[in-house]
């Protein structure tokens, strides 16, 4: 058969269609207009209340014009762009329902943390006691809970927290500092505990019991009692009607008494009740005659405007589909006297929309589509019922924002061959920074943006009385890496969900863990292999318990190798201990080491030595041990005998050993590389005057390019086979440094300020330029 449809002629034609890349620009472009209307520019003003913007319930222009318009601060009404679930109450109480449902994984805990606007740590009386998160506290709570390997289970929260925080105060464990992670993870814990006794339902709860529970974690979480009141009126709308559809839940408890319920009160049936009921309950926002007027398109008929935007007009958005089998063909339809919907009723909808949305508008009609969806691969096309009349009226464009006023100033001054960094702007907003750092990066002078800070270093020096030798060593390796870890405190961990088995960082500690308690056995008594594997053991499952290790196939297979190494290791042990795993510069152990310089100061150096030995024989000679898990990283055919700075622990380790246990014999240093993969290579030298001359030389040079503000980044031999340089294989900020790093640091390298560094980190016969001075003083900081 065949079914009539309106013809084009019976829309009236749009004054003016246009076209945007994208449902973001369009929404942006829609305001900045309608704001343009408003304003007196030499033509009659349309207030914001006669004017109204209207869109396609198919796309994404409800979320896209909340946004905007709250963005920036251009008053709104309408039937609303979000329902009950999507405000901040209906959140958080979904987000809580889900949580505990979900089996309390950390990304949903934060994610939850995170949009509370005033967060609860459990201390409720008195009132005024309340403590809030702040975003630092925050912060902090997620990297330990990331680092302790917490994913999910309350169990599992508890008992990693508490591992981690025994670990964090004994030794470094995390990118904190010692106190901050031992601190942030008690708290964590507290939090979790509290939180947990909170969304635990009571025995044969009913469903007021579990409604009053809905409210007490809503008071909880949100603060309500005291914070309600400072929230914007639809939020605080929206708290009183989620209020009221728990309270609607009561009647479910009327019903079981009268044997007609079909669902038991359990959190689970809570969260699929209230979930429904929140996601129909729309919110409106504003109120007639303040701002401008936001709806579906569908609501347009009987509207009485000056000025319509219409926004989603291409296929995509309005086409309708019957939703049926598309082998019912129209006849079968129509015989179900309106149960199934016939193709053309769609259509019919669809001009019923567009002739209301014109014909909504008394003075000024504006269409416009989308091209492009952002993210998709989705290209829009205008809809065939769409046109415009040819009395096309332009429009002066008001910008949405300053930020958009600011950018089509500049945007007219470059156009007219003007340079952007002599515009205003580039010194009032910033963008003189960017510009300078363009320049700098295409010349050879040293400057902040490649680490040369100057007298704005904020040195780790000042603010610690004793240095540690890694850190020295982290320096010397890349003092840009030093400068944004160690200086400015970055970086970013690694989620426990990426772990296959166990962190290298971790595994170095497992295995110097079992060599410490072994060792520290064998000096009060007997400890034989079999005694060494059972120690491993334990540790094992201490790792495991404490979420350092996860457990699998993965982590199966490492303890094997590490056993195997472990075994290896007491066959090859000779020497006779004195002393394991012995701090000093702390309040637990002997005092810091002082070192003199030639320069005329003195620093202080704080560790712990992991293991003091004396060697049989007539010498009785000290040997100073540290284990090493990894690769030996010294360059090849350099026969500096500390690596340029890159091993200085024993040196000094060895300086704190004479001190304690008496220097009447030779002193030695080991780096013993306790895994089969470097073949238990043992790394020994004599600690003599030349050797302790060298570490002299080496710390004088990097305490003072550390106080100079020297940090330029240091990329080290290339590694052809990775596409990448030495230095820069295991490092978090190698993102951060320009592709062309090698390059950048030869032609800073031969510069006056880096010279000191430079004649340390680099060996004889590395190819780099002679240092020159040029004529003009480079400029630093």
């Amino acid at each position: 058969m065949r079914i009539e449809l309106p013809s084009e002629s019976a829309i009236p034609p749009f004054v003016q269609l246009t076209a945007a890349s994208d449902p973001d620009r369009e929404v942006r472009l829609a305001l900045e207009r309608s704001l343009g209307l408003s304003e007196k520019a030499g033509r009659p003003q349309i207030p914001l209340w006669r004017q109204g913007v209207l869109y396609p319930r198919h796309g994404p222009y409800a979320d896209l014009l909340n946004h905007h318009l709250a963005s920036a601060g251009i008053p709104a009404y309408g039937p609303g762009t979000s329902t009950l679930d999507r405000t901040m109450a209906g959140s958080c109480l979904l987000a809580m329902l889900d949580l505990a449902l979900g089996g309390w994984r950390r990304d949903q805990l934060f994610d939850l943390l995170g949009r509370l606007p005033t967060a609860w740590l459990g201390h409720r009386e008195p009132a005024s006691s309340t403590t809030f998160l702040t975003g630092t506290q925050l912060s902090r709570w997620e990297l330990v809970a990331m680092e302790a390997g917490v994913q999910c289970g309350l169990d599992q929260w508890s008992q990693r927290l508490r591992g981690f925080a025994n670990r964090a105060s004994h030794r470094a464990s995390s990118s904190l500092p010692r106190d901050q992670a031992t601190q942030a993870a008690k708290e964590l814990n507290a939090f979790i505990v509290r939180l947990g006794d909170a969304l635990k339902p009571p025995a044969r709860a009913s469903w007021s019991d579990l409604a009053r529970l809905s409210v007490d974690l809503l008071e909880l979480t949100l603060d309500a009692t005291r914070a309600h009141e400072s929230w914007p009126m639809p939020e605080q709308d929206a708290y009183q009607q989620v209020l009221r559809a728990l309270d609607g839940l009561r009647v479910l408890d009327r019903a079981a008494k009268a044997g007609l319920a079909e669902t038991a009160p359990t959190l689970g049936n809570l969260r699929s009740a209230i979930g429904s009921a929140m996601a129909r309950w729309q919110v409106h926002t504003g109120s007639f005659g303040h701002g401008v007027l936001v709806a579906p398109m569908d609501m347009a008929l009987g509207l009485d405007l000056e000025a319509v935007f219409a926004l989603g007009l291409s296929e995509t958005y309005l086409s309708r589909r019957a939703g049926q089998d598309p082998m019912i063909s129209d006849a079968d339809r129509l015989s179900t006297a309106g149960e199934l919907p016939v193709r053309a009723t769609g259509q019919r909808e669809v001009l019923a929309w567009i002739a209301g949305a014109i014909g909504a508008a008394n003075t000024l009609s504006v269409g416009s589509w989308p091209r492009f969806e952002l993210g998709q691969d989705v290209r829009h096309v205008r809809c065939q019922w769409v046109w415009t009349s040819s009395s096309h009226k332009s429009l002066q464009r008001s910008a949405l924002s300053i930020g958009d006023l600011d950018r089509s100033t500049l945007a007219r001054w470059v156009s007219t061959n003007h340079l952007p960094e002599d515009h205003w702007l580039s010194e009032a907003k910033g963008l003189q920074r960017g510009f300078e750092m363009i320049r700098c990066r295409q010349t050879s002078t040293p400057n902040r943006y490649e680490g040369f800070v100057g007298t704005l270093a904020l040195s780790l020096l000042p603010a610690s009385p004793t240095l540690t030798p890694t850190a020295i060593e982290r320096y010397a390796r890349c003092p840009m890496s030093y400068l944004l870890g160690d200086v400015l405190g970055l970086g970013k961990p690694s989620p426990p969900e990426e772990l296959e088995a166990i962190e290298p960082t971790e595994r170095g500690s497992l295995i110097h863990d079992i060599l410490r308690q072994w060792v520290a056995e064998r000096i009060g008594g007997e400890a034989t292999a079999t005694r060494l594997v059972e120690i491993a053991g334990e540790l094992f499952n201490q790792y495991e318990a404490d979420g350092a290790a996860r457990p699998g196939l993965p982590w199966a297979l490492e303890k094997k190798s590490i056993l195997r190494d472990l075994k290896e290791v007491a066959l090859r042990d000779s020497l006779s201990p004195l002393a394991v795993e012995i701090p000093f510069g702390s309040a637990y152990g002997p005092g810091a080491l002082r070192l003199d310089l030639s320069s005329g100061e003195s620093v202080y150096f704080r560790g712990r030595i992991d293991r003091i030995d004396r060697r049989p024989g007539s010498d009785q000679a000290l040997v100073v041990t540290d284990y090493k898990t990894g690769r030996r990283h010294r360059p090849e055919g350099d026969t500096d005998r500390l690596a340029r700075g890159t091993l200085l622990q024993l040196p000094i380790y060895a300086l704190v050993a004479a001190r304690e246990f008496g220097n009447d014999g030779a002193l030695y240093m080991r780096y013993w590389y306790v895994t089969a993969r470097e073949r238990f290579f043992e790394d020994t030298d004599r600690v003599d005057e030349a050797l302790l001359e060298r570490l002299g030389e080496i710390v004088t040079t990097a305490v003072s390019s550390i106080r100079n503000g020297v940090f330029p980044a240091h990329p080290g031999q290339a590694v052809p086979f990775a596409g990448t340089w030495e230095n820069c294989r295991h490092c978090p900020f190698d993102a951060t440094c320009p592709s062309d790093r090698d390059k950048r640091w030869k032609a800073l390298a031969c510069s006056p300020e880096a010279s000191g560094y430079a004649s340390l980190a680099e060996p004889p016969g590395m190819g780099l330029p002679t240092a020159t001075t040029p004529q003009d003083e480079p400029s630093v900081g």
